[in-house]
Parts: structure tokens; sequence; C-alpha cells
């Protein structure tokens, strides 16, 4: 099992390189064990709007604002 960072740096780098499906498995991923990372929550509705899956991309955002009303 990877470590949580390790996980991070690999689906911020697949977001950086837009490999959008890769980002959204390592964020899930991530969202597995810690279901209120926030960062794991913007990364994938980036990767859902990139790919054009809007209801998607919506409800992840809905996520992050349910949870940091600030970001």
């Amino acid at each position: 099992m990877k470590k949580y960072a390790t996980l991070i740096q690999e689906a911020i780098n697949a977001a950086k390189s837009q490999d959008w499906e890769t980002a959204i498995k390592l964020n899930t991923e991530i969202l597995e064990r810690n279901p209120n990372d926030i960062g794991a929550h913007n990364r994938i509705g980036l990767a859902y709007m990139q790919l054009g899956k809007k209801t998607n991309a919506k409800k992840a955002f809905e996520t992050v604002l349910d949870r940091d009303k600030s970001n």
C-alpha cells in the first residue's frame, strides 16, 4: 500500500500532466483513506470538468463547499 503523501503527489502529477482518468483514480483512493481531504475533492472536480462530466464535477465541488465554505 502506497503512503498517503505519495498518493497525493501522484494525484497532483496526474492532474499536471492532464491524465484525468488516473487523477480520478488516485484521488478516489485518497478519499477512501481520508474522506475529508479537500484537495482530493477539488482535484476530482477539476478532472471531471476536463472530461466533460459536469454532473460529477458539480457534485465534487459541492462536497468541497459543504466541508469548507471559504474554498
